[in-house]
């Protein structure tokens, strides 16, 4: 599959690796054919955009409203000419019709993982100093129970993608490895 105009969503879970996995994908070093693709991750541009972290904007002017700037954005990506591996958010499918148009304009990969390792890369990047989510700052009980709760609400969602990726016990140079298959195919 020639990635010349093409758009590659990558879906799901908040630290799933999907804006490591979007740099993998357009990375000589990690696959001899990489796509020829520009990385846009959604949550950075509209950090950009908005002048505000993400948090700042729920806290400023609610979800609905984030979510409204998610959508925007992710309409006028799905129009933009230029070839593209598009690091959603994780709740950007949550927005009536942002599935549909994903996969109308592109290829969706769902990037799934279990619980426990969301909650140890959540865990890690707060021990690090890396976490910018106050949901880092919680109990490993609390983080489990809020993940599943909004994976509960997702997983449907997801699971209409186009390709499904476990990435589970995996490095970046094997789901790189994974999608590129999937997707040429």
């Amino acid at each position: 599959m020639n990635s010349l105009n093409s758009r590659y969503y990558l879906v799901g879970m908040m630290w799933v690796g999907k804006t490591s996995t979007a740099r993998g994908l357009v990375d000589p070093a990690l696959s001899d054919t990489p796509l020829d693709a520009t990385v846009v991750d959604m949550d950075r541009r509209l950090v950009r955009e908005a002048w505000l972290e993400i948090d700042a904007i729920f806290a400023q002017h609610g979800e609905p409203h984030f979510r409204k700037l998610e959508t925007d954005l992710l309409h006028r990506l799905s129009v933009h000419p230029e070839s593209m591996v598009i690091a959603t958010g994780g709740g950007a499918v949550c927005s009536p019709g942002n599935m549909e148009t994903m996969k109308d304009s592109g290829t969706v990969i769902f990037l799934d993982a279990s619980i426990g390792l969301l909650v140890d890369r959540i865990l890690a990047d707060n021990e690090s100093g890396k976490a910018t989510r106050p949901l880092a700052k919680w109990k490993r009980e609390e983080i489990e129970q809020s993940l599943t709760t909004r994976l509960g609400q997702r997983q449907k969602i997801y699971e209409q993608a186009h390709h499904r990726i476990f990435v589970d016990w995996k490095d970046l140079r094997t789901i790189v490895g994974e999608i590129l298959l999937a997707v040429r195919k």
